[in-house]
């Protein structure tokens, strides 16, 4: 769709006066107003790649172009990625194909808060020196909440950037956006420990909670602690998620275990 919309534009400003006829007769004559593409320049991405040490590779099961240097690895699809056009039989990018691509591994800054004056997809989130504005954008990312439900009083945490301004309050472009959940708590003692399961309390205010392999389980200095030195009688305070079976005792995941 890219390319054929990249010729369309092309096609537009190289014709001159076009006629419009309707039903025979011809109208009148438009003459198209100049449309000027503003693009990167393509380069061969073999060439490019291989000018700043990659070696190169194409894996034709899933049609993409495999970039290997001592430290790093990239992988183009050509069907995916819109920056990946074949011209002449080649693997085409904008010459600043590595620039975008270093920019991406970036670790953005990260703002947690509740949603603020929100209007048009922009909004203000207040626990930050300063304040700073955030906007939702074509490439932001969103993780269990879509652009719609953004309203004032939702707590999300956001990733932002690279750019901000100096202004105050500050102003920068959404990269990921996702809703943030104020976990339920529970503490008490365990009463019974089984493999990968753990209850706190007895019926009918006993509770099941499942051991993933992500739940994190540390001492009140936040020293890890062995799921299997956690014993019966053992006081506790659980982190765990919003969703429960209608068992009795329910079930849920714990996320975050600390053994007083």
């Amino acid at each position: 769709m890219k390319k054929i919309l990249s010729m369309m534009l092309l096609m537009l400003m190289l014709v001159g006066n076009v006629n419009a006829e309707v039903g025979g007769t011809i109208t009148r004559s438009i003459k198209p107003m100049p449309i000027a593409i503003c693009e990167m320049p393509r380069v061969s991405l073999r060439e490019l790649a291989e000018e700043k040490g990659y070696t190169v590779k194409w894996d034709n099961e899933t049609k993409s172009v495999v970039l290997n240097s001592e430290n790093d690895e990239i992988i183009v699809n050509v069907v995916k990625d819109e920056d990946a056009i074949i011209l002449n039989g080649r693997v085409t990018v904008s010459s600043n194909f590595f620039y975008k691509k270093a920019e991406e591994k970036i670790e953005l800054p990260v703002v947690i808060g509740e949603i603020k004056e929100y209007k048009d997809g922009r909004f203000l989130i207040e626990n930050y020196p300063g304040g700073i504005i955030l906007g939702v954008n074509k490439d932001t990312e969103f993780v269990d909440i879509t652009k719609d439900e953004l309203k004032n009083g939702v707590r999300v945490k956001v990733s932002y950037g690279p750019m901000v301004t100096k202004s105050i309050p500050a102003q920068s472009g959404i990269k990921r956006i996702e809703r943030v959940l104020d976990k339920p708590i529970k503490e008490g003692e365990v009463t019974e420990v089984e493999e990968n399961k753990l209850v706190i309390g007895t019926y009918p205010d006993a509770i099941v909670f499942n051991i993933l392999e992500e739940t994190i389980i540390v001492n009140p200095n936040g020293e890890v602690v062995k799921f299997e030195d956690i014993k019966i009688g053992a006081s506790i305070y659980v982190e765990h998620s919003n969703v429960m079976t209608m068992s009795l005792p329910p079930i849920t995941n714990a996320y975050k275990i600390i053994v007083k």
